[in-house]
């Protein structure tokens, strides 16, 4: 049997995912009670809406999708219960993958250059910025 994907990559982009959240602070401290909120009440949303679209998300948001869809059961049950029994699984497409405040972009997307991944990250904050005009992208230091 012949695996589609190559996991031994997935897996060091996982690595290196963890690493750099936890070097940013991201995984130090429970998440923040905002944290939870832009989550549950933007992030989610902003994937539900716009499945054909590729998306980066912001620090905060990667850390907790990452968090929730390692329970597989209740992040399924979760999706059906918000948003309908015919939702699908809402993936992080690239799966390890993230934006900073300061504009750097973490993560790969197969066959894409880096101006790529900024162009993608750009097009995931136009859209955000458009469905939450009074919502900051990023979380702000003192939320």
């Amino acid at each position: 049997f012949v695996f589609p994907i190559d996991l031994v990559e997935l897996s060091k982009q996982h690595v290196g995912f963890l690493q750099t959240l936890h070097q940013l602070g991201v995984t130090i401290q429970r998440p923040s009670p905002k944290s939870l909120q832009r989550y549950r009440d933007f992030w989610l949303p902003l994937v539900h809406a716009n499945p054909s679209e590729v998306l980066i998300p912001p620090t905060d948001c990667a850390w907790l999708w990452h968090c929730h869809r390692l329970a597989p059961f209740r992040y399924s049950s979760y999706l059906k219960r918000e948003f309908g029994n015919d939702c699908l699984i809402l993936e992080a497409n690239p799966a390890f993958s993230f934006q900073c405040d300061n504009g750097d972009v973490y993560g790969t997307i197969m066959q894409k250059t880096e101006d790529d991944m900024k162009a993608v990250a750009e097009r995931t904050r136009s859209l955000w910025n458009q469905q939450y005009p009074e919502e900051s992208f990023h979380l702000q230091m003192n939320e």
